[in-house]
């Protein structure tokens, strides 16, 4: 998993709670790696499971996104699954 500067790639910054950012540091730095470098991984990391929801109302909205999807193609409606 490359992590760094391309033409693929932006830079966002982020401000997390204190505790966080300490253990994006020490993992990081175990792994002689600078905390944006660690971070980064992690969200390379989300990207790789698919980018599941984090809260309730991510995974609402996700489930909104899939149903107006199937809607859109035929596969769902008024509230029945087609075949």
């Amino acid at each position: 998993m490359a992590v760094g500067k391309s033409s693929k790639a932006a830079t966002l910054g982020v401000t997390v709670r204190n505790e966080v950012l300490k253990e994006i540091a020490a993992r990081g730095s175990a792994l002689n790696m600078k905390k944006g470098t660690y971070a980064a991984l992690l969200f390379e990391w989300w990207a790789q499971q698919g980018f599941p929801a984090v809260t309730p109302a991510d995974q609402a909205m996700q489930d909104l996104k899939a149903l107006q999807a199937a809607e859109s193609t035929g596969k769902y409606r008024s509230g029945k699954k087609t075949a």
